[in-house]
């Protein structure tokens, strides 16, 4: 089985927050990847410079990162990913580069991609951050799977490092 992961940062980090979930994304990557034994993994967000570091360490993971040109709205930096996430997975199914898909979103506007994603792959999964943050929409689809960051929050949660004075 090929296997993709489509990560919308935005819905996962901001609903992730609201919810009061501290994770670390690199461990939460990780834990993804090994769960659905992923081919691939594509990360849509806005290109924000103080999170470079993070981008290496994706990189190094073998992720894909696809950046949107970010514009300011209200005071805050936003990239709306959804058309680029729809396109990349329509274009991986059309041309049989998928058997499964793995969307990282709980966002509502998904679900007719994920209806369409169901009639022509094997698996169709939905990985969101807590089922309050999760679309209705996408709970009322029978034939989704859906699994949620808050069931395995203990896997990925940031661990901070003991305040010692033993070299690291």
């Amino acid at each position: 089985m090929r296997i993709h992961i489509y990560i919308d940062a935005a819905n996962i980090i901001l609903s992730a927050r609201d919810s009061g979930l501290d994770f670390d994304f690199i461990r939460l990557i990780t834990y993804l990847k090994e769960k659905y034994k992923s081919h691939k993994v594509f990360y849509f967000t806005a290109r924000f410079y103080e999170h470079e570091e993070i981008y290496m360490q994706l990189i190094k993971l073998d992720v894909e990162i696809v950046f949107k040109e970010s514009f300011r709205e209200k005071n805050k930096l936003k990239a709306n990913c959804d058309v680029e996430i729809a396109h990349r997975i329509t274009y991986d199914i059309e041309n049989n580069l998928v058997s499964s898909i793995v969307l990282a979103s709980g966002d509502g506007d998904f679900v007719s991609l994920l209806d369409y994603a169901k009639k022509k792959i094997e698996s169709v999964i939905c990985f969101s951050s807590h089922p309050r943050h999760t679309s209705n929409m996408i709970k009322m689809r029978s034939y989704l799977k859906i699994s949620y960051m808050s069931d395995i929050l203990p896997l990925i949660q940031k661990r901070e490092i003991p305040d010692t004075d033993l070299p690291v």
